[in-house]
């Protein structure tokens, strides 16, 4: 399957761009079938494996789609699971860098919303305030931010820095809780027990 959506990609980049809006529109479907199947894998060396390498086609996606929500959801999921399911007990270094790139599809996905950014170094009433104006539809990005958030500052206890950003992530977790996400941190927690094999 890796092989068909590496060709389309290729043509679509030496074709024009009817050819890439059409390879983009069957590539998503079957990265996302892609990302249940890897979570039903049992074998977690494949599963591995093959995260890893849809993460990258994920990132090669999102270059001609940069603010497409559903793989923008998709990679900030990803690269939390990935860190938590396979890079924590090596390398928490490591771990932080990639917790951080799953913040950052978060991020990229919370500004289309129009979410703005700034406030993330601010204060908590800051933060909450301008959480208070995102629709419903932006609370996955609100989740693995603050998940990924709370999962780095477990790595950098010892950092006086990442302390601080707790009550930061709190506040993105109370604006979950509040929107009664339930179902969705329901569907979070089998796919997170999927991909670490618990």
């Amino acid at each position: 399957m890796r092989k068909i959506l590496l060709t389309l990609l290729a043509l679509s980049l030496l074709s024009g761009c009817s050819v890439t809006a059409l390879t983009m529109k069957a590539t998503k479907p079957l990265i996302q079938s892609t990302f249940i199947a890897v979570m039903d894998e049992p074998d977690l060396t494949i599963a591995k494996s093959a995260i890893e390498s849809d993460l990258k086609l994920l990132d090669g996606v999102l270059e001609e789609r940069p603010n497409d929500r559903e793989l923008l959801t998709l990679s900030a999921m990803g690269f939390f699971a990935y860190s938590y399911a396979y890079v924590e007990e090596d390398s928490a270094a490591r771990a932080v860098i990639l917790y951080d790139r799953s913040k950052g599809y978060a991020v990229r996905g919370l500004i289309t919303f129009g979410f703005d950014t700034t406030v993330l170094g601010r204060s908590v009433e800051e933060i909450e305030k301008e959480l208070s104006k995102l629709p419903k539809g932006a609370d996955p990005f609100v989740f693995w931010y603050a998940l990924s958030s709370a999962m780095k500052i477990m790595q950098t206890l010892d950092k006086t820095a990442s302390l601080a950003d707790l009550p930061r992530a709190e506040a993105m977790m109370r604006r979950v809780r509040n929107r009664d996400f339930n179902v969705f941190l329901w569907r979070s927690a089998i796919i997170l027990r999927g991909i670490a094999g618990i």
